[in-house]
């Protein structure tokens, strides 16, 4: 049905949410074929969940560090990007530097960073203009107020 509406590709594991172990969602996601292009991302919420909880602080040191590497796995399995929904929990609970954090494992990877909407990037603990240019600082050209990427390549199942 989505290609015989014209959709070739869709972007799964949006708003911080879905699995992140990508490679089992890969596997799953070829188990009956694939109808249409499939970029993964690597969500921001739930990886934040797998190593905090739900819980309303900002990472240890450690607990950072276990977080880039869930995010560094999930670009080593072929995801396009980091995608954060900032407006919801566990991910409304993250400061700016922590998404910044995460966004330079992604740069490394030529991978992008999707946020929600805008005023969503306003309820991190620091300003939007922040997190803007702490996305600039980590490698990432801003080309709109959405989607913030350092190249337009991407990652296939092939």
């Amino acid at each position: 049905p989505l290609l015989a509406q014209g959709i070739t590709t869709v972007f799964v594991n949006p708003d911080g949410g879905g699995p992140t172990d990508l490679v089992v969602q890969r596997e799953r996601l070829l188990e009956h074929g694939l109808g249409v292009n499939v970029a993964r991302l690597v969500p921001h919420g739930s990886v934040r969940r797998v190593v905090l909880g739900m819980e309303d602080h900002a990472p240890s040191a450690d607990e950072l560090q276990e977080m880039r590497a869930i995010v560094r796995r999930g670009m080593e399995a072929g995801a396009f990007g980091l995608s954060s929904g900032l407006y919801y929990a566990p991910g409304s609970y993250a400061t700016t530097e922590e998404v910044i954090e995460l966004a330079k494992v992604v740069s490394e990877f030529g991978g992008v960073s999707v946020a929600v909407d805008p005023q969503s990037m306003e309820m991190l603990k620091g300003a939007e203009i922040d997190y803007r240019d702490g996305l600039q600082g980590a490698g990432f050209a801003i080309n709109n107020p959405n989607v913030q990427r350092s190249c337009g390549c991407g990652n296939s199942f092939s």
